[in-house]
């Protein structure tokens, strides 16, 4: 669909077209802050926003980043407060399973019985107290922009939308709706309340963006609403194309497989399974190396941390990753073979891929068919995809890759082309601005009082 809207360029006092920016209103539970993947999506699609065009109402958990929006109100509420020290005290067990020697067991109960107690806490509203009434009227915004989350943060952006008739546009990454406390009686009621709230968002929405053609198929099917694509962003200025396409050869060259990103669970698990095949490989006299960016050595279980081909580097600035490109020969996305695990990125495309599409070569991808970057990958042609679980089958893959070099360049070339015409940073803004610029113009009727 065409996200042009009539007047969505206007005439400056020179008589030059200039883009026409509504006064956005953001509220998320997310921070611009570039150690998540979330908090980089935000940072490319608001950055280039105009300061005087934009307020960010921070209501999530945690403090706020020091890069974040000037005009910016933070309102943790009850949710935020109580799971700071939730987070606190359960550091350990929230950051990422427990690793051994030969891999990644279980977390236990305590992340149930913690998200329990969580599910209940989402439903405590946040205040519209008189500071963000004084704080919203002052600004006047024309748009809601938010990825909701919990039921206590749609039932924000309801009243705010409500009370100062403002519409909204909704923005998913993830299938979390169908995910989120499924399966845990005890967190019913939050779940029921999550959904019904969903439900709502969506159809009262003057725009609704998905992450991927994928997840805007299954969506307009599942809700029976028009929704658009904006996918994850590259700036290509940072990453310029390769000089040289090259492919590696099976004797004589060290093979090196790159990651960017830190892992947990089964994803962390399809890491093990990568190492014990460059091991196998090895024994037949290829050499091989695992070049791991943005993770310490000491945050891997043993079995990786001691690896011999297994090399690290907790850096991941722009920098890093350029010379990542350079030296590395694949670069590898790894997903979960855990059903429950990958059901929430079942629709979604990775932050990563991107980034490893504009690096210019081939994606070797380890996952499930059914997942979005997986099938993204395969359909893309622009690498490898390993879809059967266990060492034999990512053995035999990175064997037939290593005696394919021209394989190897053929796909690098198209990881590229589909970066520069996917997910060109300006371009994607550009569309993102669009749509939001169509919301803040659209000739609807926007909710009552009951809505």
């Amino acid at each position: 669909m065409n996200c042009g809207v009539e007047d969505d360029v206007r005439p400056s006092g020179t008589g030059q077209p200039v883009p026409y920016y509504p006064r956005l209103l953001v509220i998320n539970g997310f921070g611009l802050s570039s150690q998540s993947a979330s908090g980089r999506m935000l940072q490319n699609l608001l950055s280039a926003w105009p300061g005087t065009k934009l307020i960010y109402l921070h209501v999530g958990v945690g403090s706020m980043p020091d890069n974040r929006p000037p005009n910016t109100l933070w309102k943790p509420g009850v949710f935020g407060r109580v799971a700071k020290v939730a987070q606190g005290v359960h550091r350990g067990s929230n950051a990422s399973p427990r690793v051994g020697k030969d891999g990644i067991a279980s977390t236990g109960g305590s992340r149930w019985v913690k998200s329990s107690l969580l599910a209940w806490l989402e439903l405590a509203p946040f205040r519209l107290d008189h500071q963000m009434a004084r704080w919203i009227e002052a600004f006047r915004p024309q748009v809601i922009y938010t990825w909701l989350g919990t039921p206590a943060i749609q039932g924000l952006v309801r009243r705010i939308s409500t009370r100062w008739q403002v519409p909204t546009v909704v923005h998913i990454m993830d299938d979390w709706v169908s995910c989120k406390h499924a399966g845990n009686w005890l967190a019913a009621p939050s779940r029921r309340a999550l959904v019904r709230g969903f439900e709502q968002e969506i159809a009262a929405a003057a725009e609704r963006i998905a992450i991927c053609d994928k997840m805007a198929a299954a969506y307009r099917s599942r809700y029976g609403r028009e929704f658009e694509v904006v996918p994850n962003a590259i700036d290509l200025s940072h990453f310029p194309a390769p000089a040289i396409m090259r492919g590696s050869a099976a004797e004589g060259h060290r093979f090196t497989l790159g990651h960017v990103g830190r892992l947990s669970g089964g994803r962390l698990q399809g890491l093990v399974d990568v190492e014990a095949a460059f091991r196998v490989l090895a024994r037949r006299g290829v050499s091989m190396r695992l070049e791991l960016v943005g993770v310490s050595r000491e945050a891997l279980p043993l079995v990786l941390r001691d690896s011999p081909v297994v090399q690290c580097d907790p850096k991941a600035s722009d920098e890093r990753v350029r010379r990542l490109g350079l030296d590395a020969d694949a670069l590898l996305q790894v997903e979960s073979f855990d059903a429950p695990e990958n059901a929430w990125f079942r629709l979604s495309l990775s932050a990563k891929l991107p980034l490893y599409l504009a690096l210019g070569r081939p994606v070797v991808a380890y996952g499930p068919h059914g997942l979005g970057s997986i099938d993204y990958v395969e359909s893309g042609g622009c690498g490898v995809v390993i879809a059967e679980r266990g060492v034999d089958a990512v053995t035999a893959a990175l064997q037939r890759l290593l005696e394919s070099p021209q394989q190897q360049v053929t796909m690098g070339q198209q990881a590229r082309r589909l970066a520069e015409t996917k997910h060109d940073r300006v371009a994607v803004f550009d569309r993102f601005r669009r749509l939001l610029a169509r919301a803040g113009k659209a000739e609807q009727p926007l909710r009552g009082p009951g809505s």
